[in-house]
């Protein structure tokens, strides 16, 4: 286990250097950036007792990037590259002046070869972060990584084969507070010997030495797949069957009488998410009541893919964002990773607060217990995730609940707008006790099979019929669902098309067995091309160890486009529903629009809401929630280089659990933006938007003009101006930004 990297980073500068220094004719090909952003803001506030504070903050971020390819042979490439990033930060606050200066380097070095028949890889990157703040001692750590990879090109019906192995030592420079030593290798594999069969193969091992505390934890994994997809009858009958086996192995060494902790990973079952806009909750809900939808992009392992999940600024959006896991059963953990897609610095990652529920409830609607609040969470010096430590749990289902980024101030760097949740991962960290070993086995099996009947074409009516099975690796869980629909759908005449459904569902899980029943039927009628309704009811029953509860809806829905660029929508809710614990919820919902098109170059749109709901029975007290809303939005653009933009949102929610009159929210959005060349390489944009809030007699104000000047193909430069001003009951600020950019790719 014991291996040492000479640190080549110098070495790659100078030869990065030296190529640049070669003819041009034996230079190959060369990609160079260089980006400039400043910020500097200035924020006063004073409060309900006349107290006045100021705060003053400026950012400059430098970051270069070079990048060479020389093709040694026709089937041998190296390439060679550098990252320079620097960031400066000076702050000034009631309790002082601060500096902070953020420095990290990036060279690396790669050489690839590819014939039709083989491709392999060899890389080496390091990556140096040094941080400096007054007052404090300052930090470096590095990473140094090794990789390398081999496949077999895909021929015909032959396996395909790829292999990876990689190897990476994170420390600090004195090798004093972190010391980590990683080694893996990644073999997969897929062979098609029947059109109809696929098969698949994977296996991971990696090794992890602590070098500080003396603790090595190994993981080993091989996962295997079959797939047999067929249809018969003219493809009236089709079928289809999967049979997937993960082994796991993971096993801790303390090797000596070290300190620390061990980190272990946690199985999950699947991903969740809020069913609203960015993962928020579908009023009624709230984050202690609210049914989470399964979101598999969170659990994909791959953390540099959105999950739909967003916690960057939104004036529009400004609920809690739900992000969680289903572990499959109750499980024991005190920590989880949260990956998003950029890396952010601490004036905004120590900026979110977040609320860790609990839930043993295998209901639809749960019901959740907040544990903790972590507040803030570390984020990582290398990977971009925040890392949540909190009591030790035992439980199935657990969610973090965040609010968006609240401020919409630029920041060098960032994209302030769309910080993007990426995986969810769930950890459980144990302290060490002593010399020990302990090896954890699990085998994971999911098998499925099904097949789709086509009974017949007038009506269209159709079987399907599916039954699957899964164990959980590492836990004594076992899960098998049998499910059998009958659909049909038919067109009574030119006019009226008619369908219904009737899906049954018999489950077995953790917690008992389910008997789920699922009824829907539909109509619609079209008189007219231009007219178009539908009526649609549903009714789902779920019984669960004797225990009911049932769900019935109806939903009439109309489209109309009575003159061209006319088009108008109404729909109408109802829908009731009883839980096994006493619980009743009622709900109505209303909501109009219509979208008016008077011109090419113009369009309105006109929207209205009203959303009624009820909650009463069981342990919790009753409560009704009406929330109305209304917005109007319009768009003008009679020339190419002109646009323009207003929008009005007010939104009203009252409670019979509120005391006092109805919080109501408005907001209204402007925006300009023009070019004075035809060109369109100078754009000068206007945006205004204003808040009002009666809870707390709250008005957030913003104008930002900003410019953007595409110089010519490879340099862009912007500026821009924003002021903020804010006021409520408590406290009133005005925040100054002026913000610039410069990008230059070459």
């Amino acid at each position: 286990m014991k291996w040492a990297l000479v640190n080549p980073g110098n070495i790659l500068l100078v030869s990065l250097l030296a190529v640049f220094l070669l003819p041009a004719a034996a230079a190959g090909t060369t990609t160079a950036n260089m980006q400039f952003d400043y910020n500097s803001s200035k924020t006063t506030s004073e409060d309900a007792l006349g107290t006045t504070l100021t705060s003053k903050s400026n950012d400059f971020l430098q970051r270069y990037n070079v990048d060479f390819r020389q093709p040694v042979f026709p089937t041998l490439t190296l390439g060679l590259g550098y990252i320079l990033e620097k960031n400066l930060n000076k702050s000034q606050t009631a309790a002082g002046d601060s500096k902070t200066t953020f420095i990290r380097m990036s060279p690396s070095a790669d050489l690839g070869f590819r014939n039709p028949f083989v491709g392999a890889t060899v890389s080496y990157n390091e990556v140096e972060a040094k941080t400096e703040t007054t007052g404090t001692p300052s930090q470096t750590l590095l990473q140094e990584n090794v990789n390398a990879s081999f496949g077999l090109a895909r021929r015909g019906n032959l396996p395909t084969l790829n292999a990876a192995y990689n190897q990476s030592h994170f420390f600090d420079k004195e090798h004093l507070t972190t010391d980590v030593i990683t080694k893996g290798f990644f073999l997969t594999s897929m062979y098609h010997p029947l059109k109809q069969l696929d098969m698949r193969y994977s296996g991971s091992f990696s090794d992890t030495l602590n070098k500080l505390n003396t603790v090595e934890t190994t993981d080993l994994t091989h996962t295997g797949r079959l797939n047999y997809n067929d249809d018969f009858l003219k493809k009236r009958l089709r079928v289809f069957s999967s049979y997937d086996i993960t082994l796991t192995q993971q096993q801790s060494k303390i090797s000596g009488p070290g300190t620390g902790e061990v980190t272990e990973a946690v199985l999950s079952f699947a991903g969740l998410s809020g069913s609203g806009p960015l993962g928020t909750d579908t009023p009624p809900e709230v984050p202690s009541l609210d049914s989470l939808i399964s979101n598999p992009l969170l659990i994909d392992g791959i953390t540099n893919a959105a999950s739909g999940v967003n916690i960057g600024f939104s004036a529009l959006v400004t609920e809690p964002r739900n992000m969680g896991l289903d572990l499959g059963s109750e499980t024991e953990l005190n920590s989880m990773n949260i990956w998003i897609n950029q890396r952010l610095p601490g004036s905004i990652s120590n900026s979110f607060s977040w609320d860790v529920y609990v839930s043993s409830d295998t209901a639809v609607l749960k019901q959740w217990t907040l544990l903790q609040t972590v507040a803030p969470a570390p984020f990582g010096a290398f990977d971009a995730r925040f890392e949540l430590r909190f009591a030790n749990v035992s439980t199935r289902f657990i969610k973090v609940v965040a609010r968006p980024l609240a401020s919409p101030v630029p920041v060098p760097g960032v994209d302030v707008n769309n910080i993007l949740v990426t995986e969810v991962q769930a950890i459980i960290i144990r302290p060490i006790q002593g010399s020990s070993t302990t090896t954890t086995r699990g085998t994971g099996q999911r098998f499925e099979v099904g097949a789709s009947a086509k009974l017949a074409n007038v009506p269209n009516l159709n079987y399907d019929v599916d039954y699957w099975r899964q164990k959980a690796a590492q836990k004594d869980t076992t899960v098998e669902m049998l499910t059998n629909r009958l659909s049909v759908n038919h067109r009574l005449s030119r006019v009226f098309t008619t369908s219904a459904m009737v899906l049954r569902t018999d489950s077995h899980e953790t917690d008992g067995d389910h008997l789920n029943y699922n009824y829907s039927a539909s109509v619609t009628a079209t008189p007219l091309d231009t007219l178009k309704h539908s009526l649609r009811f549903t009714r789902s029953t779920e019984e669960v160890n004797d225990q009911k509860s049932e769900t019935n809806s109806a939903y009439l829905t109309n489209n109309a486009i009575p003159y061209r660029g006319i088009s108008l929508n109404l729909s109408l809710g109802q829908s009731d529903a009883t839980f096994s614990t006493g619980q009743q919820t009622k709900s109505s919902t209303l909501t109009a629009g219509s979208t008016l098109s008077p011109h090419r170059t113009m369009t309105i749109n006109l929207y209205y809401s009203d959303l009624r709901s009820r909650i009463s029975g069981g342990a919790n007290p009753d409560s009704s929630v009406v929330t109305q809303s209304s917005s109007a939005s319009a768009a003008y653009s009679p020339f190419d280089t002109l646009y323009l933009f207003g929008s009005y949102l007010t939104s009203r929610t009252s409670s019979n659990t509120s005391a006092g009159s109805a919080p109501t929210s408005r907001t209204q959005n402007y925006t300009l933006s023009w070019s004075p060349l035809f060109s369109g390489d100078i754009w000068f944009s206007v945006t205004a938007t204003q808040v009002l809030t009666s809870v707390d007699n709250g008005e957030n104000d913003t104008v930002s003009p900003q410019l953007r000047w595409n110089v010519n193909s490879y340099m862009v430069i912007e500026a821009g101006y924003q002021l903020l001003t804010s006021k409520n009951n408590f406290i009133k600020s005005k925040t100054d930004v002026f913000f610039a950019n410069l990008r230059v790719a070459l």
